[in-house]
């Protein structure tokens, strides 16, 4: 399952409707509820697509805590308005394992999500 979190409903639906033919995609604009989701529910993921800056909480501390969930979880950041240091740090802390700028390339994302959904199931299953 591909789980995308993002405070802006108009980009958090273009995404699903991007993935929803492949994967099956949950989508949601709270933080917090896709947190709750994923600890009631830690089997049904794979990957997340998280948006950097929301008001609840930014897409930093959201991976952290999906990382604590299953260190496994494949988690990809996306935003328009980046720290670059921040981002850093969190690839290089290993909080988050890609980046992708918006606007968003759909074309490069597929493919991260591909690969990110195959490294997950080689990772699970060692």
């Amino acid at each position: 399952m591909l789980i995308v979190i993002d405070d802006d409903p108009s980009v958090g639906e273009i995404i699903s409707d991007v993935f929803d033919e492949t994967y099956t995609v949950k989508y949601f604009q709270s933080p917090i509820e896709a947190l709750k989701f994923v600890q009631a529910e830690p089997f049904s993921a794979q990957v997340f697509i998280v948006d950097y800056r929301m008001p609840e909480m930014n897409g930093g501390e959201v991976a952290r805590q999906i990382k604590a969930i299953n260190k496994d979880f494949q988690v990809i950041l996306i935003s328009g308005f980046t720290d670059f240091e921040d981002i850093q740090m969190l690839l290089r802390q290993r909080d988050i394992d890609e980046f992708h700028r918006k606007p968003l390339d759909f074309n490069a994302l597929r493919k991260s999500v591909e690969f990110r959904r195959k490294l997950f199931l080689k990772k699970s299953a060692i």
